[in-house]
């Protein structure tokens, strides 16, 4: 792979007014549809966009010579300088599944910008995409790193792609869902219409067994013979995002509740230790076999 892996990167950068406002990101996450994990450090923003030829990436899979962007809405935690400038920057390394460096740039914007003017800076983009050298079913890592140069301050992108055939559609949407709230859930959905997202502990098995549980409803333009016949996968990580050995069998339950609106419930168990209930984040993601409907939630257990 490290011989027929090609990489271009790209940058770009917007300007309008840039607000003074508190960083909205929380400090650590994990972005539906892609599985984009982020880590702020001082730095944030807005939010993260992640584009496929120009539209919402609803998977991680990349065709060949397909541009992908990851997008930093509205930065947020950068200082000025001596000049009265900001003065960002761009990290990227990008490695195989051995964790083996197949490229590293640490600073893309150095030398090809003089700052921006202080309070002028609307996003910043990285773009990267990969050639005819690549072959279907490699496997990427993406290690991006927006930092500030007068300080400490970053936030970093962590982000496992797989290289898919270009004759294939565009796993893009011009259209979505989102259901997230400040208790640790965010929901995405595409192809379809998602308004109801609730989770929940059940530990009335407990010790045997503790079960979160999520609730997915009011699902329209979906029937339960879909979901049934659609694939769906289970992740569980640790407090640090860390992904865990597979997750015991988990249920999935459908119903038709009004005859216009499906509801979704996933039982993911989780491990009792000692007793004691750690925090969890728990992905549920779901396909329909023509990969054009999707759901993908992203829950904080504990």
């Amino acid at each position: 792979m490290q011989n027929k892996l090609l990489i271009f990167i790209f940058f770009c950068i917007s300007g309008t007014a840039l607000a003074q406002r508190t960083i909205s990101l929380p400090q650590m996450g994990m972005l539906p549809f892609t599985g984009a994990k982020y880590f702020s450090h001082g730095l944030g923003g807005e939010k993260i966009e992640m584009l496929l030829a120009g539209d919402t990436w609803i998977s991680n899979r990349l065709p060949i010579d397909t541009e992908f962007d990851i997008k930093l809405i509205r930065p947020d935690g950068l200082q000025t300088a001596a000049d009265g400038k900001y003065w960002p920057g761009i990290e990227v390394l990008i490695a195989n599944p051995k964790k083996d460096t197949l490229a590293y740039l640490p600073d893309i914007l150095q030398g090809n910008f003089d700052g921006f003017e202080e309070s002028i800076l609307k996003s910043l983009t990285l773009s990267l995409s990969f050639n005819e050298l690549s072959k279907p079913g490699d496997t990427c890592l993406i290690f991006a790193r927006f930092f500030d140069t007068q300080s400490d301050r970053s936030l970093s992108i962590e982000l496992s792609l797989i290289i898919a055939d270009p004759s294939l559609p565009l796993n893009t949407t011009t259209s979505t869902y989102r259901v997230n709230s400040t208790e640790g859930f965010d929901g995405m959905a595409s192809g379809l219409e998602m308004s109801g997202i609730e989770t929940s502990i059940d530990t009335s098995l407990y010790p045997r067994k503790v079960l979160h549980l999520i609730r997915i409803s009011k699902l329209a333009g979906l029937t339960p013979a879909e979901v049934k016949n659609g694939n769906y996968s289970v992740s569980l990580y640790d407090e640090s995002l860390k992904e865990m050995a597979p997750v015991a069998r988990t249920e999935m339950e459908t119903k038709d509740t009004d005859k216009k609106n499906t509801e979704i419930l996933v039982k993911v168990p989780l491990p009792v230790t000692a007793g004691k209930q750690k925090s969890y984040y728990v992905r549920y993601r779901w396909e329909s076999r023509d990969r054009q409907k999707v759901i993908d939630v992203i829950s904080k257990a504990g």
